[in-house]
């Protein structure tokens, strides 16, 4: 640095360091997802893909120490090492073969059976052997147990075990390249799977094909034997001197003609080793290219079918964008008119919650799609699982001046269930009952109990369903009339909604329908649990309702709209409210406001915020903080955050339930996450 005050004209040196460690790690991790993308030879079998991904893996243990590969038989009992990298087959941490229903060191059960990652720790203590260091000095510490999954859902190929790097920190990023690593690695094995059906189909044609080339040779066989003798006895009458002219003549003519017929057997049914080759080469082209022209047309249905959902997810998220554009007009023009000013806010209040609508239903889709979506079962009544869905529905019912009859069974009826997710069920059944039927029709909800299950059946008297299009109601971009969906709004994943949650709870979904015009019926079967007592019979409950109170809280988000907005809520409520807009700032306001409650972003700058989650709980005056996310997504990236980080963070998750009552949920409904 110049310097004019000394005599050198130096002053010092200005060293700047950009930090790339992240740029890095990232281009990295890239490298290793398209390494095992593109393997050099297309594998033909489940075995051969793992053997290839842990190939691959083995040249990238910066990343990845170590490797293991297990499939799961078709018993579902056992799992058969089928890869391994960077660790030697066989070992204590690395066995041939585990049997699911003994004990075994590795979680495997725990994460079959949650359908979640699960962190290891202490690997050299748990397994007592030396782990594999891999490219550094020090070998990993930690291993994650993340699931293969297949085509069908629940029911996974294998398990992936891998080593966690010693030098890198176990956060989001990591997490989601390894579960990243198994999906790539998922891909493989049902390419590979997908092959190795149709080629049993093919061989299963080619078989076909020989055996009715062996059944054409017996019939010749069959065909010229007779033929045969009766051409010799034939010619041995023909010759005789002293047959009639008569006789000779119908006895010529029968010759004739039986050679024709021999000729024609001979031509029809002979056929060379050539010929018999040449056949079975055509019959396996003729196979195999009718069998990528299925594979084809499935497929250009599904791009169809995305393209139409497309176009109408664009036209549903466009609708509501006018209107709320509209009203920001109105209430710059309208400023001092309260009427206006009220009926302004309340259309883009209901346009917001319509495009909040449809952008949940397709985040619940999307985790349900990738297992991802927790149901929070309880013992809960039939009757108020009906309540809530059809005061969701009934709105759209009364628009439609339609009636609703429910119908439920004499006694109070209990279910295992999550009471939001099935009502959301039902409710989903209900939209779609009145959208499809005529202005003043009926539609009618009755649920029986039919020996263990209960029998949900939602009719109505509207458009009804053609029967070829029964089959594939329930799939993912399936709607029978488009232009009427358009109409009433929705984007045709209602029913695929409805059938997974339903099956989630252990039940079943069917549809019934006359054909068009003649109205349809939604079947629901669920388990049984139990059946209550009367409402008049149970005891009353003494216990003391609770109040609301003010409490101290603490809102932690980089966003600042979403984070003022959230305070000023919590203000009206009559709660004591604190902003930080990154993590830093949530530090430091938490040693000055002491909340009892905190809404923490997760990922914020400066110091995230599982970091400054960790710090607030280690100030002694914030050890019995209440901490939460300030969105669903950050609920979920919590819950499995908290339970998987190396550093152990008592961390209790509750749900934005202040916002709605103002008060605290009860000590009980606040479940505190573990480490596993």
């Amino acid at each position: 640095m110049p310097d004019e005050t000394v005599d050198s004209g130096i002053g010092g040196v200005l060293a700047t360091v950009h930090e790339i460690s992240e740029k890095v790690v990232g281009e990295r991790r890239i490298v290793v997802l398209r390494d095992l993308g593109t393997p050099s030879v297309e594998p033909k079998t489940a075995e051969e893909a793992c053997a290839a991904a842990a190939a691959t893996l083995d040249h990238h243990s910066k990343d990845v120490p170590f490797a293991l590969l297990y499939l799961i038989d078709d018993n579902a009992k056992q799992l058969r090492l089928a890869g391994a990298a960077g660790i030697r087959a066989g070992t204590s941490l690395s066995p041939l073969t585990i049997n699911l229903e003994s004990e075994q060191p590795w979680p495997l059960a725990d994460a079959l059976k949650s359908e979640a990652a699960q962190i290891v720790d202490d690997l050299a203590g748990r397994f007592g052997a030396e782990v594999p260091a891999g490219p550094w000095s020090d070998p990993p510490r930690a291993a994650v147990v993340t699931l293969i999954r297949s085509n069908v859902a629940h029911q996974p190929a294998g398990v992936l075990i891998a080593g966690i790097s010693s030098r890198l920190l176990v956060d989001d990023s990591y997490l989601s390249f390894i579960e990243l690593v198994a999906t790539q690695i998922a891909t493989a094995i049902a390419n590979a799977r997908a092959y190795e059906e149709e080629r049993k189909r093919a061989e299963a044609l080619a078989e076909i094909d020989r055996a009715k080339i062996a059944f054409f040779s017996n019939v010749s066989h069959e065909f010229r034997t007779p033929l045969t003798l009766m051409l010799g006895s034939l010619e041995d009458v023909i010759d005789e001197p002293f047959l009639p002219q008569d006789a000779h003549e119908r006895l010529s003519l029968a010759h004739r003609n039986s050679l024709r017929l021999l000729k024609l057997v001979n031509t029809l049914l002979d056929f060379s080793r050539d010929e018999i080759e040449f056949l079975e080469t055509i019959s396996k082209y003729v196979t195999a290219a009718y069998e990528r022209l299925r594979l084809i047309e499935q497929l250009r249905d599904q791009d169809r079918r995305k393209d139409e959902f497309l176009a109408t997810l664009a036209h549903e998220l466009r609708n509501p964008l006018a209107p709320m554009n509209n009203g920001l007009q109105l209430m710059r023009l309208a400023a001092s008119n309260p009427a206006t000013l009220e009926h302004a806010r309340a259309m883009m209040e209901r346009q917001l919650q319509q495009m909040k609508r449809l952008v949940d239903d397709l985040m619940e889709v999307s985790r349900i799609s990738r297992n991802k979506l927790e149901l929070r079962k309880e013992f809960v009544e039939l009757a108020t699982v009906v309540n809530r869905a059809t005061e969701t529905s009934r709105p759209l019912v009364e628009a439609a001046q339609q009636e609703l009859l429910v119908t439920l069974p004499p006694e109070p009826v209990l279910i295992d269930a999550d009471p939001v997710r099935l009502a959301q069920a039902f409710s989903n059944l209900l939209n779609n009952a009145s959208k499809y039927s005529e202005k003043g029709s009926r539609i009618w909800f009755k649920a029986e109990q039919q020996g263990d299950e209960i029998i949900v059946r939602v009719r109505d008297t509207g458009i009804g369903i053609p029967a070829d299009k029964l089959p594939g109601i329930f799939d993912m971009f399936v709607q029978v009339d488009r232009s009427l969906e358009r109409s009433q709004g929705g984007l045709g994943i209602g029913l695929t909604l409805v059938r997974q949650l339903v099956q989630m709870h252990g039940g079943s979904v069917e549809v019934r329908s006359d054909g068009p015009g003649k109205g349809s019926e939604f079947i629901v079967r669920l388990p049984l649990v139990i059946v209550a007592k009367p409402a008049g019979e149970a005891k009353p409950d003494n216990k003391p309702k609770e109040t609301a109170t003010a409490h101290r809280i603490l809102v932690a988000d980089d966003n600042r709209d979403s984070a003022d907005s959230l305070a000023m809520m919590l203000e009206m409520l009559g709660h004591e409210v604190s902003c930080a807009h990154d993590g830093l700032e949530a530090l430091e306001t938490a040693k000055r406001s002491k909340p009892e409650l905190v809404f923490m972003d997760l990922g914020m700058p400066r110091m995230n915020g599982y970091d400054a989650a960790r710090m607030i709980r280690n100030q002694p005056e914030c050890k019995d903080v209440v901490l939460g996310p300030t969105t669903r997504r950050d609920a979920l990236q919590l819950s499995v955050r908290s339970a998987n980080h190396l550093t152990t963070v008592q961390t209790r998750l509750i749900f934005p339930q202040v916002k709605r009552s103002g008060r605290f949920p009860p000590t009980d409904r606040i479940a505190p996450l573990r480490r596993a």
